[in-house]
């Protein structure tokens, strides 16, 4: 097997939580619906704003749609598709070998912006018409070991309906067992589905034609799916994803990628998120990544959070204003949505944030 990503704490992760799921049974689920085939202490909130950002950078190249837009602006969309592979195969651990396949069959959700009411909870509706005000910014989604792409798509709608496609894939392996041992091939698949939405975009008869600006991409993941949101940004392997941005939502934290260090890559910006009581993946992990993420980092701590209530209010009202914060300012040109950040954190006495320059 391919040697993509060696793991930090695996030993710790593996104990505390590759022998069982990443709480996804806490995470909302939805129904189906008609597919288509050196260590940094936490700190308190400081500074008047953001590091500088890249979002001169996402302007120049044309990727804005046109500035920040607030969470519900949109109502949202869903389309249930799947990609297959053939190029690689599925190979689990010897116990689980009826599931081992030529291919690797990924199903994937897609959540955008949509002609329908605004989004009132739930997860989107099902196949409406694109909204007009297209193309938008795409976010990889990378889930959990024992969740899946349809899993918390609650979460993802809210981001969407800030003028995002969101797409979250589900991996063959780690979504229906305690197996980590096919993390070395996740990045490939989120490479590999991002390949299908493009050419959806860019195909005349795909409902998703033109609802995607295909270079200007964000990936992003909560554990297992946060080792993978890593491991994808930076291998040369699965270059052709070319985020622009990466939110690390507890997460674990590749020492590597594609036989080099994390550390001695090219900087992107960052968002890593983590709660101090997380059991899974210890808080002491995102502090070694704000380390090693040399680009300009955003640390969003949840002081007595866990692993998987971050999702949840009020942790979560924060955690989804900071995420469309960063890729406002990351995918649209709008950094003054940083700038507001910091005083929005503190002001809701559940989280800290630490902003970090570029380094």
């Amino acid at each position: 097997m391919r040697r993509v990503v060696a793991f930090l704490l695996c030993s710790t992760v593996l104990a505390a939580g590759c022998a069982a799921t990443d709480d996804a049974s806490s995470a909302p689920t939805t129904a189906p619906h008609s597919s288509t085939s050196s260590t940094i202490a936490p700190s308190t909130t400081t500074g008047d704003g953001a590091p500088s950002t890249t979002g001169a950078d996402a302007a120049a190249s044309g990727c804005p749609d046109g500035g920040a837009r607030p969470i519900g602006t949109f109502g949202v969309g869903r389309s249930e598709r799947t990609a297959v592979d053939p190029s690689r195969p599925t190979t689990p651990r010897p116990e689980w070998a009826e599931r081992a396949a030529t291919d690797r069959t990924l199903p994937y959700v897609v959540l955008y912006p949509a002609e329908v009411a605004p989004l009132d909870g739930g997860a989107g509706t099902s196949d409406a018409a694109p909204s007009g005000d297209g193309p938008f910014p795409v976010v990889m989604w990378s889930h959990g070991m024992g969740s899946a792409g349809t899993e918390r798509n609650d979460t993802l709608a809210r981001w969407a309906s800030a003028g995002y496609v969101v797409v979250a894939p589900t991996f063959p392996l780690s979504s229906r067992a305690p197996d980590a041992s096919d993390l070395l091939n996740q990045p490939g698949d989120v490479a590999f589905v991002l390949d299908q939405v493009r050419a959806a975009t860019a195909a005349g008869g795909d409902p998703l034609h033109g609802l995607v600006r295909p270079d200007c991409v964000a990936v992003a993941g909560h554990s297992m799916g946060g080792g993978t949101t890593l491991a994808a940004a930076y291998d040369p392997r699965t270059a052709s994803i070319a985020p622009r941005a990466i939110v690390d939502i507890a997460g674990l934290l590749p020492t590597e990628a594609g036989g080099r260090a994390i550390a001695d890559m090219a900087p992107l910006p960052a968002l890593v998120v983590h709660g101090t009581a997380d059991r899974t993946v210890p808080y002491r992990v995102a502090e070694a990544a704000v380390a090693a993420l040399h680009g300009p980092t955003w640390f969003l701590s949840f002081p007595d959070g866990g692993h998987s209530d971050l999702f949840a209010p009020p942790r979560g009202d924060v955690l989804d204003r900071a995420v469309t914060a960063f890729l406002d300012a990351e995918l649209k040109g709008a950094p003054a949505a940083l700038d507001e950040l910091p005083a929005a954190v503190a002001s809701s006495g559940v989280a800290t944030l630490q902003v970090l320059p570029a380094r």
